[in-house]
């Protein structure tokens, strides 16, 4: 039993060590090319969520400007007939405000989309400069020492 422990925790030291010994400019390179990549499809719909949250938006000013024409035309009618003919109330859509707040949410989903593409890239571009990619310049310490506290409460 002690051979089969002794022998597979040999074969795993001997395992991740061949495993480590992959070059890190390669490895860097795969690395950046797939941030590219990643960075390229996010630009990509982070635009197609912005122009059509903005052409959905548009069309529901369009419609909202429409209707409010036509309630305006029909007051001035009413108006210029001294009352004796009301014109038909015209008809209301619900689409409207749906069109304006599913474009309004598209284009607010499309922000984090660009901030992510951009983000993305600029670590491709450090990696492929071989520097260092940090993500909070406030953890950046030289040091770093493992620690533990104790409290005691008497």
């Amino acid at each position: 039993m002690k051979k089969i422990i002794i022998s597979l925790v040999c074969l795993v030291i001997v395992l991740t060590e061949a495993k480590t010994q992959v070059t890190t400019t390669t490895k860097q390179k795969f690395d950046a090319d797939l941030l590219f990549k990643k960075s390229k499809k996010q630009k990509t719909a982070g635009w197609i969520l912005l122009s059509s949250g903005m052409g959905l938006a548009i069309t529901g000013f369009i419609l909202w400007s429409k209707e409010a024409s036509e309630q305006s035309i029909n007051t001035a009618t009413t108006v210029i007939t001294f009352g004796f003919y009301n014109a038909p109330e015209p008809k209301q859509s619900g689409l409207t405000p749906a069109f304006i707040g599913i474009g309004g949410g598209a284009m607010l989903t499309s922000i984090p989309f660009f901030i992510s593409s951009g983000k993305n890239k600029r670590k491709a571009n450090l990696m492929i400069k071989d520097q260092k990619v940090f993500f909070n310049p406030f953890l950046n310490m030289k040091n770093h020492m493992p620690s533990i506290a104790v409290k005691i409460i008497l």
